[in-house]
């Protein structure tokens, strides 16, 4: 019953692979609870459960290897573009107007330094003048977008001269 806290502890497993684990954990218990009910009822099948359960364990286990590797592949480029934004602090604050990109950008910039404030917006905040904007390869070109700083695999960011937003200036949430 300890295992997947043991795994937990072992393995330092962050939160969405965690809730996963969880997810998966209770899924099992619940098919050895059915399977050992099962089997009391009819212990000349055992081997039937043994085999469906290899089978289904197998499958399982290949299923999450190759999600994990196409997740990998595809969260990959935002952690060298996080690692290089780490570098230049100068390129702060930066635009990201996909909320997929931004929502990664800011919990991969945490994870790497939760002490470390983050000026990445999603919209552009009245008063603030951004030096660049983090876009993906293919996206149809920002007003105000010049050359390309940096890229990684499907994101790009690129130089930002649009003049800042009219209005009062409003209070940034640092991730």
């Amino acid at each position: 019953m300890a295992w997947p806290y043991v795994m937990l502890l072992g393995q330092r497993v962050l939160p969405p692979e965690r809730t996963w684990l969880y997810k998966t954990w209770f899924t099992y218990l619940l098919v050895a609870l059915v399977v050992a009910g099962w089997q009391w009822q009819r212990p000349a099948r055992r081997w039937l459960a043994g085999a469906a359960a290899a089978v289904f364990a197998l499958y399982q286990l290949t299923a999450q290897l190759r999600d994990d590797r196409q997740a990998r592949d595809r969260v990959a480029p935002e952690g060298v573009m996080v690692t290089w934004l780490m570098q230049h602090p100068q390129a702060r604050p930066v635009l990201v107007l996909d909320d997929g990109i931004w929502n990664r950008q800011t919990l991969t910039a945490h994870v790497a330094d939760p002490h470390q404030p983050w000026a990445v917006d999603r919209v552009a905040l009245p008063g603030v003048r951004y030096g660049y904007m983090l876009t993906k390869v293919g996206a149809p070109p920002v007003p105000g977008t010049g050359a390309v700083v940096f890229a990684a695999g499907h994101l790009r960011l690129v130089r930002y001269s649009a003049p800042p937003v009219a209005g009062p200036p409003t209070a940034r949430k640092n991730y």
